[in-house]
């Protein structure tokens, strides 16, 4: 009998944010393998795939290799919503979310409890046991929007009309897109808990030279503000927002920054800043 550890992350999450989040905490070499394929009523499309880790301490000399299945499905049916309902788990059911799986030992729970942490969602810990789900916070000192921490939220040009897409990223192996999502109900003459709800993916290929990071903040006119767009600063004027070494307190970091100044970008400077335009549409403001 097969024994797992099983998670759902709410809502829908990119299998590159799920690698990021595992390369971040467990295992920085972390490689991932996904496809995404549209079933045959051209409303379903379902990613799914794994994700190679190495959790042990040397993994050099004494390699402990794990996958974590990944899967997502844009349509929620409300499969046994009324046996969840009973354990207070109806949330859950009605929830769009994204489910992670792996072979069940306590290293594994331990991973998934982190992954999960991330994002808030469920987790069962041990499929063959008499517990169910049980839901996990999302850990509170986990930010939604500072600057050193990456938000994996992106906007690139289109390849089809060269306009610029905001929403998830995701690679393969000839082609980069971005991902963003309409939640649809099917019929909404039925009661609620009969509903059918269609997470539609709608995925825009783009070109990966023109891909900018959102930082996690708005300037002064509530814009969000992504790499490589050129802001008015109230302090060092005109600058190009880049990712990369700066220094805070005679300590190297990594994160986002006035260039070339190598000034760290904070979150309170929103009433600082303003967008005036990006290092793509406007060469000439960076000159």
């Amino acid at each position: 009998m097969i024994i797992e550890t099983k998670g759902y992350l709410k809502g829908f999450v990119s299998p590159e944010k799920v690698l990021y989040v595992i390369q971040k905490l467990i295992d920085p070499k972390a490689r991932m393998h996904t496809n995404t394929v549209a079933l045959e009523n051209d409303k379903q499309t379902v990613t799914s795939g794994f994700i190679i880790i190495d959790h042990s301490a040397n993994p050099d000399s004494d390699p402990n290799v794990k996958r974590i299945f990944y899967h997502y499905d844009n349509m929620n049916t409300y499969d046994d919503l009324e046996s969840c309902a009973e354990i207070e788990l109806e949330d859950m059911v009605k929830a769009e979310k994204t489910k992670l799986t792996m072979d069940y030992d306590e290293a594994a729970v331990n991973i998934m409890n982190k992954i999960i942490k991330e994002f808030g969602g469920w987790i069962d810990e041990n499929s063959n046991d008499d517990n169910s789900y049980k839901p996990v916070s999302k850990d509170p000192t986990v930010p939604d929007s500072k600057n050193k921490e990456r938000t994996y939220f992106f906007k690139a040009k289109r390849v089809d009309n060269e306009e610029w897409i905001e929403g998830d990223l995701i690679r393969s192996n000839f082609s980069t897109f971005i991902v963003t999502m309409v939640n649809t109900i099917i019929d909404v003459s039925k009661p609620e808990s009969e509903q059918e709800r269609i997470y539609s993916l709608e995925y825009y290929k783009v070109d990966p030279d023109t891909l900018c990071e959102y930082v996690g903040i708005r300037d002064k006119n509530n814009i969000k503000v992504f790499e490589h767009d050129i802001v008015i600063h109230n302090v060092y004027g005109k600058k190009e927002i880049s990712f990369g070494s700066y220094y805070d307190s005679l300590k190297g970091c990594l994160g986002f920054m006035y260039s070339p100044t190598m000034a760290f970008l904070h979150e309170r400077d929103t009433n600082d800043i303003e967008i005036i335009g990006n290092s793509f549409d406007n060469p000439d403001l960076v000159k």
